[in-house]
């Protein structure tokens, strides 16, 4: 039987507010909720070009073809490339399930929608992520730690250091005219979830 090539998600084809949606991932466990997926309007061959980002840490990544998936050989999967120097994960976008469905997890597509709401992604979900992880990183160094912690946590600081430049960067980019004139609020972000991993694993298996 032919695989479905559709993209399944709890999340929206289209949305205004990527806080909203990254809040609702951090603190619920919507993620698992089966009977709330719905098949988003693009194929998996469709997805080459795209650019879609991780609700848990803002990272970017665009598309660039299909890979054949490693648990359920045959199948197709979008490939991709990161757009940030401080992309250092190796979850990939979404995953085949049992049931023959290809779910896009925290997933959710970037590059249709206005600018505004691109730049809202950058401002509220990635750059308050990556300074999270600086300000850790940093209290981390400042204490008395080995020397080998010491190393490779500071190269991962640097890392991050260049990935918000990277970030920045990117919220700065110029939007139309009748965008520019809207505030993005400073809203707190939740806690980074550590239990990604462990939520795609309960779909798998």
């Amino acid at each position: 039987m032919a695989a479905d090539l559709r993209i399944w998600s709890v999340w929206p084809a289209e949305w205004s507010d990527p806080v909203e949606l990254a809040q609702q991932a951090a603190r619920t466990d919507v993620l698992l909720e089966e009977d709330l997926e719905r098949p988003l309007p693009w194929l998996i061959p469709e997805t080459a070009g795209q650019r879609w980002g991780d609700l848990f840490t803002g990272r970017v990544v665009r598309i660039t073809g299909l890979v054949d998936d490693q648990v359920f050989p045959g199948n197709p999967r979008p490939g991709f490339a990161p757009e940030s120097r401080d992309d250092m994960h190796n979850l990939g976008l979404g995953f085949w399930t049992n049931e023959g469905r290809f779910v896009a997890f925290s997933w959710v597509r970037l590059d249709h929608l206005p600018a505004d709401n691109l730049r809202r992604w950058w401002l509220g979900v990635r750059i308050p992520y990556v300074e999270e992880q600086i300000a850790q990183l940093r209290k981390l160094l400042g204490g008395d730690v080995s020397e080998d912690v010491r190393e490779r946590n500071a190269l991962r600081l640097r890392v991050y250091e260049a990935g918000l430049i990277d970030a920045q960067r990117e919220a700065a980019r110029p939007t139309p005219a009748v965008l520019q004139s809207v505030t993005t609020p400073t809203i707190a972000t939740p806690a980074p979830r550590t239990d990604v991993g462990a939520l795609a694993q309960a779909r798998l298996f």
